[in-house]
């Protein structure tokens, strides 16, 4: 836990100097994430569904081709792309399990609720970098990183702009309901 706190200390340092935003913005975020959190965590379980299907239907075409022709026809990419699929697949359901668990403690204003979208938040980090290393394409793999970087960025920029209404601090009041 001591590297977390860590981690969350360094990019709490990053983006110090960024301007921040209003307070009754950054405290309506901070009472209103629960929600958010919930709606994602519903959307989480229908893509994990979705791709799980798509999994399922793609193995489908798979056994299916039995020609010569058809092998061609379904060899084209698929190792990248059942993998990526996989990596997906694995990190959707690690992330509705997480966005359930963190609705209650983010609708009472405790620390835990914050911690798990940090963790989910540095397992995307992972993700962004296994996708774009599971392209398997040299323009896939920057664009990849590039753009998902700036997600990763503007998601902790929002994330640490409510993070003292989450966790103890010396400057700031826990946020009241």
């Amino acid at each position: 836990m001591n590297r977390l706190q860590k981690l969350e200390s360094l990019i709490q340092e990053w983006l110090r100097p960024l301007p921040h935003l209003p307070d009754n913005v950054r405290k309506w975020l901070a009472n209103n994430i629960w929600w958010m959190v919930l709606v994602a965590a519903f959307g989480s379980a229908i893509a994990t569904l979705m791709v799980l299907g798509g999994i399922f239907a793609y193995m489908n075409f798979i056994g299916n081709a039995s020609s010569y022709a058809g092998f061609y026809m379904t060899a084209a990419y698929s190792a990248g792309w059942i993998w990526t699929a996989i990596v997906g697949l694995l990190f959707l359901a690690f992330a509705t399990v997480l966005y359930s668990k963190a609705v209650t403690p983010l609708k009472e204003h405790r620390g835990l609720g914050w911690r798990m979208l940090f963790i989910l938040l540095l397992v995307a980090a992972v993700k962004v970098l296994l996708d774009a290393v599971l392209t398997f394409s040299f323009f896939a793999f920057i664009f990849g990183i590039i753009f998902g970087v700036v997600g990763l960025a503007i998601s902790a920029y929002f994330l640490f702009e409510i993070r003292s209404y989450f966790v103890k601090s010396t400057r700031h009041l826990h946020a009241k309901k």
